[in-house]
């Protein structure tokens, strides 16, 4: 792995950890735009930087938030995923790869807040499928705007990310 390329990855990661962060935690809704590095390291660099970035931003992510637990790495897991998903998709439909990816992990969150309501013992029915309509409506309101915003910012990126690999 070239040098650039690790700073790459890490700047996505950070950008990861911080977007993860500040996100507006409803308990089993969560608002945050974390998946956007991920997305863009998946779409640019190849699905082991995706996977990377995923792994290295949402742990850092989650042991900041809640400390290193038992199930630290259920939470990791689904974004891993979905930048293995997005990656090896990458040259399809960007549409279709951010509309399905944000389904996929939206299926993997809420398979990951089940495990761990059975593991910390606080399952409810409600709690994990309550909201579950909401979160697959929010999953698709955010790939639109993230499809948006990648659309208006992508052949910047590519020039640059070309640039950084002469």
């Amino acid at each position: 792995m070239k040098t650039k390329q690790i700073a790459i990855d890490a700047m996505l990661a950070a950008m990861c950890a911080v977007l993860g962060y500040v996100s507006l935690d409803l308990g089993n809704m969560k608002f945050t735009f974390e998946a956007f590095p991920i997305l863009l390291g998946a779409l640019l660099l190849g699905p082991v930087d995706g996977m990377i970035i995923a792994a290295v931003g949402t742990g850092i992510y989650q042991i900041l938030k809640y400390g290193l637990m038992s199930t630290t790495i259920l939470w990791i897991i689904p974004y891993v995923i979905y930048a293995l998903y997005v990656g090896l998709l990458r040259k399809k439909n960007l549409w279709f790869v951010v509309f399905s990816s944000g389904i996929i992990v939206t299926l993997l969150n809420t398979g990951v807040i089940y495990l761990d309501s059975i593991i910390w013992d606080y399952y409810t029915f409600t709690y994990v499928f309550g909201s579950f309509i909401f979160r697959i409506i929010t999953s698709l309101i955010k790939s639109l705007l993230v499809v948006l915003i990648i659309k208006k910012i992508w052949n910047s990126i590519e020039k640059v990310l070309k640039n950084s690999q002469n």
